[in-house]
């Protein structure tokens, strides 16, 4: 299960909980501060991959979901 949060910290992360486990891992954005509208960000499934997408639909981040690393994102979401 993959959930994504944001708030007065230092930055947004992906809290993603192996349900099957029982183990969970904390995967931080390469943002400096959460954007405003963090709660207008949807997870989407893309294979093996998990996207974080913007208001506008726009691919802001896209994580490794058996590395639990970013590979990649945009600067400024």
């Amino acid at each position: 299960a993959y959930t994504l949060y944001g708030g007065p910290g230092p930055r947004p992360f992906i809290h993603a909980l192996d349900t099957r486990q029982a183990v969970a891992r904390c995967i931080f954005l390469p943002w400096k501060g959460s954007p405003n509208d963090i709660f207008d960000y949807r997870l989407r499934r893309d294979g093996d991959r998990l996207l974080v997408r913007g208001p506008s639909g726009r691919t802001l981040a896209v994580v490794d979901m058996a590395d639990k690393t970013v590979v990649s994102s945009v600067a400024k979401p």
